[in-house]
């Protein structure tokens, strides 16, 4: 039988994983073959993470290098309203927050907890399992209620939904109003919404939109994101924001490094699938999977940089809450090594020799997102650059949409004076009217907006009204004149 991982991405510390058996009873899934048939296998997590223990921290020490970022690297853009860090302004959410955890069996393989408030119960009490499986999962509200029984325990979970939170959150920057900001109420672009913090992209608001994001992607009733779960959430979520016309997301298995940097390199938003193998001679088993976000590539020199929900490498650890501010990232550099470490796994075709804790870490897939719609290019703003006060002038603005959309323009005069045009085909020049009423030097700034919401950056045209020279040059001649007037009229005695 041909041996293959099967895509399941599960947060690091938990144990179902997806790997192939030689003999078994098993259920034939949908996408297997009669030739490549599948179980599920739980296996026993011999050296867990303990968030609390000193092994973490010397782990986390002991990883962290401190890398140049300055050469040949391609980095997802910073966006300053909502993803604002640089160089990349991917976010770095963490999954180490709000009691975002599930049950699992310590060992004995038994389940000896009882799920409590919303949490889901997926294996029953007292039942047999193989030892390390998941037992209860956080339920709807994502917070774990239930307490561990016996030698059951609980450990962090959620890191697809953090992942997939970091995409969606620079996706959403990225086509968002560009002068909106956070807490500033306006929401024109709804990949990400308000979820009961106040505001789309206020820090409040990034643990409400992972929490929407694992029950979307089912993870809040498995204690695991699968991958089918992934994509159908992903996709419904899309829709749900009425964007599948403009935005689609794609999975690819076993992509190569050279893809991978490719698809960065064109700006798309990803999330990485890592799968952790033991290393069993020239051979490898599938132990658990992971999902991070990439933030930039360096292929030349055959490195990567990740926003992992889970370790913060290159900066020292602080508050995960921290990281809800998309300020506030740790992109974890690693090298990468091309092909295969595992001579059952000839499929792979790249993998993270120095990614901590794990003996190998492979590259088991991608989800990209393509956008199908460009916004508009910067608009350009041309007309005189100097005028009177008082007196009407007229600009033309003039930009170009890739995807031969329809454009409107969003004005700013600079005075306080804003207007917006109606839409127009793009490549054409549309001509606008203004009077300053005042002297002084006015910057006017226009954005373009398509037909599907998406905006252009602001492009820019400084207009200077000085004063009216001739009524400034008459006033003290009159003075003058009046004044020398009056005193001829004495003279005279007038």
């Amino acid at each position: 039988m041909k041996k293959k991982i099967v895509g399941i991405f599960v947060c690091m510390l938990l144990i179902v994983v997806v790997f192939p058996v030689a003999t078994s009873t098993v259920e034939n899934k949908s996408n297997c073959t009669d030739n490549d048939v599948y179980t599920l296998i739980n296996i026993p997590f011999i050296n867990r993470f303990d968030l609390s223990s000193k092994k973490y921290e010397t782990i986390q020490k002991n990883a962290y290098k401190d890398i140049s970022l300055n050469r040949g690297w391609y980095w997802m853009a910073p966006y300053p309203n909502y993803a604002p860090h640089t160089p990349g302004g991917m976010p770095d959410f963490s999954l180490k927050q709000n009691n975002w955890k599930a049950i699992f069996d310590g060992g004995n393989g038994i389940c000896e907890s009882n799920a409590g408030g919303d949490d889901v119960q997926i294996i029953p009490n007292g039942a047999s399992v193989p030892p390390g499986s998941a037992l209860i999962a956080p339920g709807p509200n994502c917070t774990l209620e239930s307490i561990p029984g016996g030698d059951d325990y609980s450990d962090v979970n959620f890191c697809g939904p953090t992942a997939m939170a970091n995409v969606l959150w620079w996706l959403d920057s990225k086509y968002s109003d560009p002068d909106g900001t956070p807490c500033d109420g306006e929401d024109n672009f709804l990949l990400v919404e308000d979820y009961g913090s106040g505001d789309d992209h206020a820090p409040d608001n990034a643990p409400c939109l992972i929490c929407e994001l694992a029950n979307a992607m089912n993870a809040t009733n498995k204690a695991a994101t699968y991958q089918e779960d992934m994509i159908y959430g992903i996709d419904n979520w899309i829709a749900d924001a009425n964007l599948e016309h403009v935005l689609e997301f794609h999975f690819y298995e076993f992509p190569s490094f050279e893809f991978i940097a490719g698809e960065i390199e064109q700006g798309k938003a990803m999330t990485l699938a890592l799968t952790f193998l033991k290393k069993i001679g020239d051979e490898c088993v599938p132990l658990v999977g992971h999902l991070v976000a990439c933030a930039a590539v360096n292929f030349d020199e055959l490195k990567i940089a990740l926003s992992d929900p889970f370790w913060d490498i290159q900066n020292p650890p602080g508050n995960p809450e921290e990281h809800n501010d998309p300020q506030n990232v740790s992109y974890d550099v690693f090298e990468v090594s091309i092909g295969s470490p595992c001579s059952n796994y000839p499929e792979i075709q790249c993998w993270l020799p120095s990614y901590p804790y794990w003996e190998v870490t492979v590259v088991y897939g991608v989800g990209v997102f393509n956008t199908t719609n460009e916004p508009p290019d910067i608009p350009s703003i041309s007309g005189k650059t100097n005028g009177k006060a008082g007196k009407e002038y007229e600009y033309t603005f003039y930009t170009v949409d890739p995807d031969a959309d329809d454009i409107k323009y969003f004005i700013d005069w600079g005075d306080n004076e804003q207007e917006s045009t109606a839409f127009n085909p793009s490549g054409t020049d549309v001509k606008v009217k203004h009077t300053w009423d005042n002297e002084g030097t006015y910057n006017i700034t226009a954005k373009a907006q398509d037909t599907n919401g998406f905006y252009s950056l602001k492009g820019k045209f400084e207009v200077t009204i000085p004063r009216n020279k001739a009524l400034f040059n008459i006033q003290p001649i009159l003075l003058w004149l009046i004044k020398q007037f009056s005193m001829l009229r004495r003279v005279l005695g007038l």
